[in-house]
């Protein structure tokens, strides 16, 4: 019996494969579909798909494919490092167009008549660029110019470019300048929060048949922690987490079998990699207090100064300096820093700091239940919900949400006192700006 009988699952629940029967509709992803569904429907040109590895932009794609396969001509891009020539006939072959390599006016001529007998029988042309941010400027600044290819009721092509968040940094150098001025539609998918990846494992166990297969808690949590809710690597963690317990013959899936899974594939959490990059910075702390110390002692027995600070006083800054990861890390453990900030603790299993205020923006750490915070200036209102500017050690400041927290120590103004000192500032659609005044 292999571990699908042993679970009554029909079905691998968690494959690689980018399947569009497995597309997972988190509010991120179901969005992205319904952004590059109007784009397309409004003929507008281009539109802009991101994300880190393993989000689902390929999965995502392939429902975008199925959706629109019988109504549009689609050519997919795979292999993005040619030249303006090269990536046109590349196209029309994908498209099933001869055309003699004769000329690039040639070639844009042969492309013109068969964008324009498409749109006469009323089918939209698509572009597909994966890994988009390979391309060469040359050729990205070739898209733009078909870009201008339409008729007085509208653009013939439809262009989507797909790729990591380096594009979104190509594209706003002063060279691709017009073409990322053109990019009315843009999609950025980001990893699952925890309550997504809870939905996401029963959506795939019901999609391979349910089965009698049962995540923990504390599994789930471990998960996450481990995969960071990239849709990818909970795949990869969770087939190999199914395995680990089948072979301990258990209908349940608990946190040891989730770190076993973790430990053969080579993968830490967020924290353990902190511990790592932190250690060398302690080691390098630590003896230059020790060097400090030394001299000290032997050009007059220093080792204790007017407020009677000694050895362990040094050792313990060393230390804060190798957990933080700098001098601003050693510097904000100083109590004169603290006066009048608020401390608070995240209540919840965990919880996402976030680049700007709002669910959309992105998530630059994560913290787990009993972590603290410094609240460190006046909070904001992003879509009827409370978030907190706040300082994390050895990551510097980020938002998060008030839902998140327990103000369980004051040093200063209170979480009201905060609210009311000078109103909450409300943020912009966008995320990149306050708005001025109130809510």
């Amino acid at each position: 019996m292999d571990f699908l009988d042993f679970y009554g699952l029909r079905e691998e629940p968690f494959r690689l494969s980018p399947d569009p029967a497995y597309f997972f509709p988190s509010m991120i992803h179901n969005n992205g579909l319904l952004s590059l569904n109007y784009s397309t429907e409004h003929a507008e040109g281009f539109c802009l798909l991101t994300g880190e590895p393993g989000t689902g932009k390929t999965t995502l794609l392939n429902v975008f494919i199925r959706n629109w396969q019988e109504k549009a001509a689609i050519a997919m891009v795979l292999t993005p490092r040619l030249s303006p020539e090269e990536f046109l006939v590349a196209v029309l072959e994908d498209f099933g167009v001869h055309c003699p390599r004769t000329n690039k006016n040639d070639i844009i001529k042969t492309f013109r008549e068969f964008l324009v007998s498409e749109t006469g029988r009323g089918r939209a042309v698509i572009i597909l660029v994966d890994e988009a941010q390979n391309l060469p400027d040359e050729t990205l600044e070739e898209l733009r110019l078909l870009s201008n290819l339409e008729t007085d009721r509208g653009k013939l092509l439809h262009i989507v470019l797909i790729g990591q968040p380096e594009l979104l940094r190509r594209l706003r150098s002063p060279a691709l300048r017009q073409l990322d001025q053109r990019i009315v539609t843009r999609v950025h998918l980001s990893p699952l929060e925890i309550e997504e990846l809870r939905e996401y494992i029963s959506f795939r166990l019901a999609r391979a048949g349910r089965g009698h297969v049962r995540f923990t808690e504390p599994a789930i949590r471990t998960i996450y922690r481990y995969s960071r809710g990239i849709p990818r690597l909970i795949n990869t963690i969770t087939t190999r987490t199914l395995m680990s317990a089948y072979l301990e013959e258990s209908g349940e899936i608990r946190p040891n079998h989730v770190k076993y899974a973790a430990r053969s594939l080579q993968l830490e959490t967020e924290k353990d990699a902190s511990r790592l990059v932190a250690r060398p910075a302690f080691v390098v702390a630590l003896v230059v207090s020790v060097v400090l110390y030394s001299v000290l002692s032997l050009v007059g027995g220093w080792m204790t100064d007017r407020s009677g600070k000694g050895m362990d006083t040094i050792i313990r800054a060393a230390s804060s300096a190798g957990r933080g990861g700098n001098r601003a890390a050693a510097s904000a453990a100083d109590s004169r820093v603290n006066k009048g900030i608020l401390t608070a603790a995240v209540r919840t299993a965990a919880a996402n700091v976030r680049e700007f205020p709002g669910m959309g923006s992105r998530r630059i750490h994560v913290l787990y239940r009993g972590e603290t915070v410094k609240i460190v200036g006046e909070p904001a209102l992003f879509a009827g919900s409370l978030w907190y500017p706040a300082e994390v050690d050895g990551v510097g400041r980020g938002w998060i949400a008030a839902s998140v927290l327990d103000f369980t120590r004051k040093q200063g103004l209170s979480a009201e006192e905060l609210l009311k000192h000078k109103g909450s500032r409300t943020y912009s659609p966008d995320m990149t700006r306050p708005l001025s005044g109130g809510e």
